[in-house]
């Protein structure tokens, strides 16, 4: 199925595996779906049951979340590699904690939690706390005190310490990122660690990480329960589980948040098997489009000799890889936005001072045509290859304004320093030849120090969106700015790279090449030529997929 909700769909689950089952050779029994799509569910105000504090990590599975009369009958344990919770400390050494906006599955305000708790449905996070930075290794009392507020807000913190962090963090945005978007490393980890070594190191602490997660998933279980695994950095975390036995009546589904790379890509990677083996171990593999299922299945085929039916299931039309004694379900199902939180965003009075701040702050935008975009700082988002078209665009520039907000890449601080060097300079470059008010570069930390009513309050100034990226899989940024327009009812069109993955959905956008400048010259110029009744159906054509 096709979600268009805040968050993927949360999958029928069909097979459930047996007690004693293995990664390969599992035996599954049929069971009835249990869920369908988040996206049906239009209560803003419901809420997940919170689980009840305790005073430190989870003991054991029968009273990790304990049960209570009149509470939700299932439970889903959405488990992340970051917790969707903010969490700082007080001068008076008390925790504090607050949900965090930008988070994919939580919002503050009628968001993707409280969609999944209108189901009936108690939603339990799991995942490493956000500490604020810097911070060293929390003691068991700190930890004890952090995990209580934590379950009172129906999250469970997995902790892990700064040098398990620190490998498991570099195996999966160093090296495994990379590979995800089809970039292949010239040298092991991305040009470091040539013989290897440190990749086996790093390799070591992501099985470690997997495997702390799996254990306090385990202990947090309850029968019944299903567990819904997210993204690249827990790719393990199935097989765990499965190699954990864990209750025959748990269901385990994945979804990945990134491109899966073309097996040629894929093959690459020293632990490729021991991936693919992770993830099959779940009941349900979800991807964006069907492109990266595809690269998938084909991997699959080609390195552990799986073969995949199309048809297999009651309603026929679904994917699967064959395991010989089970079937691992594919789905296909691009991420939307929640559109009731940003209409609701939209009308608060945040949105207006910024975008006044914006225009008081630069009055030479008054009378310009504006060109808006948000991207991190790294090679795969193109904001260098935007600002070369830039330069290679002259009929527009003395009544045009290119608003560029970077954000560092925390991920990849040496490449994202690198691309700011190479921005910064191309910024100085056209400034010099046509003036300081045809381009407003604005450099962030990161997302925290940019807030949701910053990013609205651009895109409602803006004209065009174009983004011009190499290689992207999860970006929501144009469904945002699709409804921005819409909602101020105001005119804007799309210009987005091939390559990005939300490309393949809004149709009413405009395609470029990043690769070819002239092409996104020649797109940039049919975009901001177009008639205005053109402009609005294109507008209407996303929105009404949005």
């Amino acid at each position: 199925r096709t979600g268009r909700g805040g968050a993927p769909p949360l999958p029928s689950v069909i097979e459930q595996p047996s007690e004693d089952s293995s990664i390969c050779t599992s035996h599954w029994r049929s069971s009835p779906g249990q869920l369908t799509s988040v996206a049906s569910c239009s209560s803003p105000t419901a809420t997940p049951a919170a689980a009840p504090a305790t005073s430190g990590p989870p003991e054991s599975s029968a009273s990790a979340v304990a049960a209570a009369d009149g509470e939700p009958s299932a439970r889903l344990l959405v488990v992340q590699h970051q917790l969707p919770f903010n969490v700082s400390r007080a001068p008076d050494g008390m925790w504090r904690g607050s949900w965090d906006d930008g988070s994919l599955l939580a919002t503050s305000v009628q968001g993707g939690r409280h969609l999944m708790g209108s189901l009936d449905l108690e939603v339990v996070f799991i995942g490493v706390p956000k500490l604020p930075a810097g911070a060293a290794d929390l003691d068991a009392k700190d930890q004890a005190a952090l995990q209580s507020l934590l379950r009172e807000n129906s999250c469970i913190a997995v902790f892990l310490s700064s040098q398990l962090t620190k490998a498991h963090f570099s195996y999966s945005f160093t090296l495994l990122w990379p590979l995800l978007h089809n970039q292949v490393p010239d040298q092991h980890a991305g040009g470091q660690g040539g013989d290897g070594a440190l990749v086996s190191s790093w390799w070591k602490g992501y099985v470690a990480s997997n495997e702390t997660f799996a254990s306090i998933v385990k202990q947090s279980l309850r029968a019944g329960d299903m567990v819904w695994v997210h993204s690249h950095p827990l790719l393990l975390v199935p097989s765990a589980l499965r190699q954990a036995r864990i209750p025959s009546s748990c269901t385990v589904s994945f979804f990945l948040h990134t491109p899966f790379p073309s097996p040629e890509v894929w093959r690459v990677l020293p632990h490729r098997t021991q991936l693919l083996q992770g993830l099959l171990a779940s009941h349900v593999i979800g991807f964006h489009l069907f492109e990266y299922a595809r690269h998938f299945m084909t991997s699959c085929r080609r390195l552990l000799a799986l073969g995949e039916n199309v048809g297999a299931g009651p309603a026929g039309g679904v994917l699967s890889i064959d395991l010989g004694s089970r079937r691992a379900t594919i789905t296909v199902s691009h991420v939307g936005i929640d559109c009731e939180v940003i209409r609701h965003r939209l009308g608060q009075p945040e949105v207006t001072q910024q975008r006044e701040a914006l225009v008081n702050t630069r009055p030479d935008l008054r009378g310009r045509t504006t060109l808006g975009g948000v991207e991190m700082l790294n090679k795969q988002q193109g904001v260098a290859l935007k600002l070369l078209a830039f330069v290679n665009y002259p009929p527009w520039r003395t009544k045009l304004a290119l608003l560029q907000v970077a954000l560092r890449d925390h991920g990849r601080p040496e490449e994202s320093a690198i691309v700011a060097a190479e921005c910064v300079e191309t910024v100085r470059r056209i400034r010099s030849s046509y003036g300081d008010a045809c381009v407003e570069y604005i450099e962030m930390e990161g997302d925290h120090s940019w807030s949701v009513y910053d990013r609205l309050a651009l895109f409602s100034l803006s004209h065009v969106y174009l983004n011009c990226a190499t290689r992207d899989g999860l970006n929501l940024l144009p469904f945002e700015y699709v409804l921005t327009k819409s909602a101020l009812r105001q005119d804007g069109v799309v210009v987005l790279s091939e390559f990005v993955g939300c490309s393949h959905v809004l149709n009413g956008g405009m395609r470029v090449n990043p690769f070819n400048l002239e092409h996104v010259v020649e797109q940039l110029d049919a975009a901001l030529s177009m008639p205005a009744d053109e402009r609005r159906a294109r507008l209407q054509k996303d929105i009404n997929f949005v």
